[in-house]
């Protein structure tokens, strides 16, 4: 007859039989559960209530029961609430369908496909890209000590869960490109060792909570692709770690909040396709180690702050598709890492800047479908890195200087509906080679 004993784990409030001399201690001297006898018994109860003691019971014990289908528990120094939490997201996530399963309810728990176990707490799961179809079980909040949680481009649905916060240890989420519903849980401002935050590509609603801000360590930083309103939180510019916030391609509205010219080491600024109103705040300007703005394809108004030019790591100044006006600051010419210049479709006026032809690491300029006046500047011709220049849809006038047709990179010049006369023939043979 195999002896028994009787093992109270608290805080799980949870009873675990099991043969005696079967497990071992785990490196953080809490029991470990082992067993190499396949006759063993393993039965979980959670006593919530003795109303629901019996129902509780039957779940549970049907889990284990795939757990050990081999006929033998080998979970080994990993914790019956992780382990059983697992168990629970295979089965609302059609793990019988995932691309990989390896060991899946077999084998220890440490042996999964894409689980990572520390001193006996799963602390890592990658499962991203493998077919997790359904919904975040409930009980994977019970998961407190998970600290990277990469399931992005899967079919994950439904609302996330409430009690997320519990897993205030996780400094790396993606959870991107999925079907997730729903509004973003402001109890993710508890996060606060988080440094990945990827959510964008799913079906997100509401507002961008203020307490996500609170997730201070954050350095890359992603809500993009879903179906956000509401305005930009001015509490986002407390994120000074932060290296890339990515908004776009949502329904946001209102203004580019001043305070995001405190993200002192942002590299990217992505803003665009939204709805956004009102003047660029001149604040963006003390972004000195800010690589790309793209704040294309809005509803901004107001002069092209002369500020804008003070940055000197910027390499692309996206403002397409706005009501932008006023001229187009001399001062854009002092940017010397500035690859991409698009200010096409907008309201802009007066003449071109012969300071422009001071980007010489600039490849495409497109300032289409503007108000543009006077002459071309032949300064341009100074840019022998561009490929692509674009003033189309203008009212320039005078001559193609030809100057820009010794430009050496240049692959394609757009001059269509403007009032410019004479020969360019050089020009033309050039881009025709």
């Amino acid at each position: 007859m195999v002896r028994l004993n009787l093992l109270f784990l608290w805080p799980l409030l949870s009873i675990i039989v099991f043969p005696a001399d079967s497990y071992s201690q785990s490196r953080d001297g809490a029991p470990a559960i082992y067993s190499d006898q396949p006759e063993e018994t393993y039965v979980h109860e959670h006593y919530h209530s003795a109303k629901t003691a019996l129902a509780e019971y039957q779940l549970h014990y049907e889990a284990i029961q795939k757990v050990r289908a081999a006929g033998q528990i080998e979970v080994q120094s990993v914790t019956t609430g992780d382990s059983l939490a697992l168990v629970d997201l295979y089965n609302s996530t059609a793990g019988d369908q995932w691309h990989r399963n390896d060991n899946w309810l077999n084998g220890p728990v440490e042996s999964w496909y894409g689980i990572t176990v520390r001193n006996g707490r799963v602390q890592v799961i990658t499962l991203f890209d493998n077919n997790l179809a359904g919904e975040f079980p409930s009980t994977l909040s019970g998961l407190n000590d998970l600290r990277e949680l990469w399931v992005h481009f899967n079919k994950l649905n439904g609302d996330i869960p409430d009690g997320w916060d519990a897993m205030e240890l996780l400094e790396v989420l993606y959870i991107n490109d999925n079907q997730l519903t729903g509004p973003v849980p402001a109890e993710w401002g508890n996060f606060s060792h988080m440094r990945e935050f990827y959510s964008n590509n799913n079906l997100f609603t509401g507002s961008i909570p203020t307490e996500l801000a609170n997730m201070s360590d954050t350095e890359l930083f992603n809500l993009s692709g879903n179906q956000l309103t509401g305005e930009i939180p001015p509490e986002l510019g407390n994120l000074t770690k932060v290296r890339r916030i990515c908004l776009n391609d949502n329904r946001l509205t209102g203004p580019i909040p001043p305070e995001l010219g405190n993200l002192a080491q942002i590299r990217n600024l992505l803003l665009y396709n939204n709805q956004l109103t009102g003047p660029i705040p001149p604040e963006i300007g003390n972004l000195q180690f800010i690589t790309q703005f793209n704040a294309s394809n809005n509803q901004l108004s107001g002069s092209i702050p002369l500020q804008i030019g003070s940055m000197p790591a910027l390499q692309a100044l996206n403002l397409t598709g706005n009501m932008l006006s006023g001229p187009i600051p001399a001062e854009l010419g002092g940017m010397p890492q500035l690859r991409t210049l698009n200010l096409n479709n907008n309201n802009l006026s007066g003449s071109i800047p012969a300071s422009l032809g001071n980007l010489r690491t600039l490849q495409f300029m497109t300032l289409a479908g503007n108000n543009l006046t006077s002459s071309i500047p032949p300064e341009l011709g100074n840019l022998t890195n561009l490929r692509i220049l674009d003033l189309a849809d203008n009212a320039l006038s005078g001559t193609v200087p030809g100057t820009i047709g010794t430009a050496g990179g240049l692959r394609q010049i757009i001059l269509t509906d403007n009032e410019l006369s004479g020969p360019f023939p050089a020009l033309y043979t050039k881009l025709a080679r």
